[in-house]
């Protein structure tokens, strides 16, 4: 009788975990606009606590800068660049719009162009569509999208401020939690070990970023391609999103080269340094010697990943994606029933010792 059961058991179990699975997925998705700056906030702690850390290491001398200086100082960066970064975002905007018209004039001679390239006597009329757009709608669009950024922004940082405030006591709470000395043990084990690989990831994601940008940027300054500036700083933020956002981050100069000069020989050599030094160099080479192994994640899962976090949490998710795996699988390595989770998100199959 009992192993009559078995088989209906384990499927009620299976069931159950499919729908625990499904209702996860539908609760994060519908409530993305609450949990986007609070994860975002995390991610900023652990980049402040990782700068902190590093400004603490630092020595002038005998003297050791104090933890309270380290943490202000490192906060002071983070908002110094954020304010630096939209007040960029501002000034080119402008110069952008001011450009639109030379840049329209262009995509319409290289529109002729490559009409009469292909045979084609008359090249496609664009001006019907141009003058279909509502134009008021359009910034009226970008204004609230503008808007929105920043009370995210605004958010986040509040959220920021608790985070590291709460941290200073949130591991007397951990400790008050559990009455069992083991439990507590495997407890700040879980914790230290998703702070340690986080705050890994984000310290050498933000320098190969940097060292991308900065490649990035002689390359189009090279080539005198407009605001080569802000698009270095595209490229360094899009290197955060694995796998397409190198890809998409070659693209976008590009384009804009071509329609700049009107020459895609000119356009495709940018594409290809871009591509190449920047992103192939860089990307495949130098950084997998620094993160590659540290987080142990198959080059599968990664991709899984980024698509299923863009699916529920947009362009956000996709920058998340990468942390919240490691955290799923540091977290899956400490507890017998998902330790099968944890072997296929890995890359090789073994967990780290420090995990078993």
């Amino acid at each position: 009788m009992d192993s009559a059961r078995i088989p209906i058991d384990r499927g009620v179990r299976i069931s159950l975990a499919i729908i625990a699975v499904a209702a996860t997925f539908w609760l994060l998705k519908e409530t993305k606009d609450l949990l986007i700056p609070v994860a975002v906030a995390l991610l900023i702690g652990w980049l402040i606590d990782a700068v902190s850390d590093a400004i603490e290491e630092t020595k002038i001398g005998s003297w050791s800068p104090p933890n309270w200086f380290a943490l202000v100082l490192s906060l002071s960066l983070v908002i110094a660049v954020l304010s630096a970064t939209g007040l960029m975002f501002l000034q080119n905007a402008e110069q952008i719009t001011a450009a639109l018209p030379s840049y329209e004039k262009n995509l319409d001679d290289l529109i002729v162009k490559g009409a009469a390239a292909i045979g084609m006597k008359e090249a496609i009329d664009f001006t019907v569509l141009f003058e279909s757009i509502n134009l008021t709608s359009l910034v009226t669009s970008v204004a609230q999208a503008i808007t929105g950024l920043i009370g995210n922004a605004l958010l986040i940082f509040i959220y920021v401020a608790f985070v590291l405030v709460e941290e200073r006591t949130f591991r007397s709470k951990v400790t008050a939690f559990f009455s069992d000395r083991e439990r507590e043990e495997s407890a700040r084990q879980v914790l230290n070990t998703i702070s340690t690989q986080v705050q890994s990831y984000l310290r050498v994601k933000t320098i190969m970023s940097v060292l991308t940008g900065v490649v990035s940027y002689i390359i189009l300054e090279s080539f005198s391609v407009d605001f080569a500036v802000f698009w270095a700083f595209v490229i360094f933020l899009m290197n955060y999103i694995p796998i397409i956002g190198s890809i998409i981050g070659a693209l976008l100069p590009a384009v804009l080269a071509l329609v700049q000069f009107g020459d895609p020989v000119k356009a495709l050599i940018i594409l290809g340094l871009l591509g190449f030094f920047a992103q192939f160099v860089i990307g495949n080479f130098i950084e997998p010697r620094f993160i590659g192994e540290s987080l142990n994640l198959s080059p599968l899962v990664v991709l899984l990943s980024l698509a299923i976090w863009g699916y529920i949490w947009g362009v956000a998710g996709m920058f998340l994606s990468v942390p919240i795996t490691v955290i799923i699988m540091i977290i899956s390595c400490h507890f017998e029933h998902l330790r099968p989770v944890a072997v296929l998100l890995s890359n090789d199959g073994k967990i780290m010792a420090t995990q078993q």
